[in-house]
């Protein structure tokens, strides 16, 4: 269960009870990537859902190669 927990970026707490909040603030150290997302965040509804669809790929992708290769 530690090693589902670190892969995705939670404790074991909440993958058995899932209402245990993540951390509040989050930081981002690339300065560029920081411009990115507040761009996105004057996109449009419909733009920004493919932005997230796109990074949910990404990060699923990471996961699984995560798990698959120790």
């Amino acid at each position: 269960m530690k090693k589902i927990a670190n892969v995705f970026g939670v404790s074991t707490d909440y993958l058995m009870n899932d209402d245990v909040p993540r951390d509040e603030k989050i930081k981002i150290d690339d300065p560029e990537l920081l411009e990115q997302f507040e761009v996105i965040g004057r996109l449009k509804e419909e733009d920004k859902l493919t932005i997230k669809n796109v990074i949910k790929a990404i990060i699923m992708k990471n996961q699984m190669e995560r798990i698959i290769s120790p």
